[in-house]
């Protein structure tokens, strides 16, 4: 539209409001930082900004609306005290507009920022709601880039927390402080008190999500404050039985990220956590399995895995809320592959997990392996054959008690031709073990036999492990 530029800034310039927003509109969809019909641009911006009157309320908001698309260093830089001397206008609309029209002049030009910040903060303390909701929400978008230079700001912010009741102010508030508490530790003694008290009054679910988000994402929840964890857990069991998917997927990640402070939080919703296992929606699934290592111990854990095992099938029963009452239900339910892959990768952390701390039946891990071996076998990550192996591997070692049955299960693999041919990294850690515990082995002379006549088939960093591990099988077998 480049050939239109010229055009536009005659429509742009007409005295018709209709008119003035067409050519604005346009301006934002086709100047794309020319210099040339900028600087134009620049001194009809100029013109329209001056507001002269009543009617010229609706022209000037055009004109800000039209800048915040099209601004440019140079621009920005020429037209910041303009929008200066707007924010004293007597018109909360306009004050309004050009806090927010500031925003973008702000990121492409810094230094208006840096030399008029008393002029822009005195905004927070406006006589219009809708002014002070402005100057919230662009510190708090400024914030996420830089917020040092906004923690001084943090007294007039926390009093206008204390005071407001509009809740989208509250909202954008709390995202703020969840930005500054970031870098300064001190706001958390005076914040935490007053956020908690909002939680307890508020009924908006916006405002109790965001008290929990700036709580959790503002470092504010410590190692050892169970009493914190548990009033924000409670708040998020609820939205995880809430019959909107969004609440219960973007609680569920907060669960996660409460559990990751400290486990031990989120030991005791182990039933929450096993029934968003089978929710209709696989991504609150997929986010659910990541709760699992703060609920598994030995009493759970085969559970848990015959749960993950299950859902690799696309026919799967889910639980669901009809006519408010719980029910189950067969349905086909798609399984992402990246879901599946997550599974298995989850399987074999909670079972190894402290060096098999929660594992106490060795054989039923055995067959989990063998089952992970031939589900794993059809998925495009082939790393998952060698964490397989390297449990196999692992239990040899360190479970004296099991290596017989752990080497039937390995013989097991290296005679499946399917999972050689489609998960030969499985093998790696299968042939390791076959050389150091080949007494186990009842005939090596047919082991052999096999491995010679698949040999061509194993890649090369198997190989590197295989001619050893014959050597000393056949040795043994000798003897």
């Amino acid at each position: 539209m480049s050939w239109a530029n010229f055009h536009i800034l005659e429509v742009m310039s007409s005295s018709k409001l209709q008119q003035k927003r067409v050519g604005y509109l346009a301006a934002s969809q086709s100047f794309y930082k020319d210099p040339d019909i900028l600087m134009l641009a620049t001194n009809l911006m100029k013109k329209d900004l001056k507001y002269t009157g009543t009617d010229d309320v609706v022209k000037v908001g055009i004109a800000l609306s039209g800048l915040s698309t099209i601004i440019t260093p140079p621009l920005a830089a020429d037209i910041c005290d303009d929008l200066f001397t707007m924010l004293n206008s007597s018109r909360p609309y306009i004050r309004k507009k050009a806090i927010t029209a500031l925003f973008k002049v702000f990121l492409q030009f810094p230094e208006a920022l840096r030399d008029n910040f008393d002029k822009f903060a005195a905004k927070l303390e406006d006589d219009d709601t809708s002014v002070v909701s402005a100057a919230v929400s662009v510190i708090c978008e400024l914030s996420k880039k830089n917020p040092q230079p906004f923690i001084q700001l943090s007294p007039l912010l926390y009093e206008i927390l204390v005071t407001i009741s509009n809740n989208w102010i509250i909202i954008r508030l709390l995202k703020l402080f969840t930005n500054l508490s970031k870098v300064e530790p001190k706001l958390r003694p005076r914040l935490l008190p007053k956020i908690l008290e909002l939680m307890d009054s508020t009924t908006a679910t916006s405002v109790l999500y965001e008290s929990i988000n700036c709580i959790v994402k503002g470092h504010m929840l410590e190692e050892d404050d169970y009493d914190v964890a548990m009033q924000c857990l409670d708040r998020l069991h609820t939205f995880c039985d809430s019959s909107d998917p969004n609440l219960r997927y973007i609680s569920c990640v907060l669960f996660y990220k409460i559990g990751k402070i400290n486990t031990a939080f989120i030991s005791q919703f182990d039933k929450l956590v096993m029934r968003l296992l089978n929710d209709v929606d696989v991504s609150i699934r997929s986010k659910a399995i990541e709760l699992i290592e703060g609920i598994v111990d030995e009493d759970n854990l085969q559970n848990i895995v015959l749960v993950l095992l299950k859902q690799f099938v696309d026919q799967d029963v889910v639980l669901l809320q009809v006519g408010g009452f719980e029910t189950t239900r067969e349905i086909p339910i798609f399984i992402p592959e990246q879901y599946k892959i997550k599974m298995v990768n989850a399987v074999i952390h909670i079972c190894s997990m402290d060096n098999f701390a929660n594992l106490n039946d060795f054989e039923w891990y055995n067959a989990v392996l063998w089952d992970l071996a031939i589900l794993s076998q059809d998925l495009s990550d082939k790393s998952l054959g060698y964490r397989v192996g390297e449990q196999l591997r692992n239990i040899m070692i360190k479970v004296p008690s099991m290596r017989e049955i752990t080497m039937t299960t390995i013989i097991k693999v290296l005679y499946n031709e399917e999972i050689n041919n489609h998960l030969p990294s499985i093998l790696k850690d299968c042939f390791w073990s076959l050389g150091e515990f080949s007494s186990f082995i009842e005939n090596g002379d047919d082991l052999i036999n096999l491995v010679f006549q698949r040999r061509k088939y194993y890649p090369a960093d198997v190989e590197i492990i295989l001619i050893p591990s014959l050597l000393k099988i056949f040795s043994n077998w000798c003897n």
